[in-house]
């Protein structure tokens, strides 16, 4: 494999794995309600493309 290739394996890599550190880092330090309190709260104000009238 290339160096651009690994280079962009790599970057893949801490994209995909960043959000579970996250995760991990937001259980240990907040309740479990109030996490998914925080990721439930902005998607009930986005639109929904169900509720689009026809």
């Amino acid at each position: 494999m290339t160096a651009r290739g690994w280079f962009l394996f790599s970057l893949m890599g801490v994209v995909w794995g960043v959000p579970y550190l996250m995760i991990k880092v937001a259980v240990d330090a907040v309740s479990p309600s109030m996490v998914v309190f925080t990721r439930w709260a902005p998607r009930s104000c986005s639109p929904s493309p169900c509720a689009k009238a026809a």
